[in-house]
């Protein structure tokens, strides 16, 4: 019996850690997205501040 709690906790840590580091992966493709976004913002800010 005590077997199987290890092994389910140990599952439950590496689903956690899987879980975690796809979040991690996603969350970064989107910040250097939103990064790239503001730096087009912010060239056309003065693009048209120069107008």
């Amino acid at each position: 019996m005590l077997f199987f709690m290890y092994l389910a906790f140990w599952g439950f840590v590496i689903y956690l850690l899987v879980t975690v580091l796809q979040f991690m992966k996603t969350k970064t493709h989107n910040d250097e997205k939103l990064i790239q976004k503001l730096d087009e913002l912010t060239e056309l800010m003065k693009k048209q501040s120069r107008r």
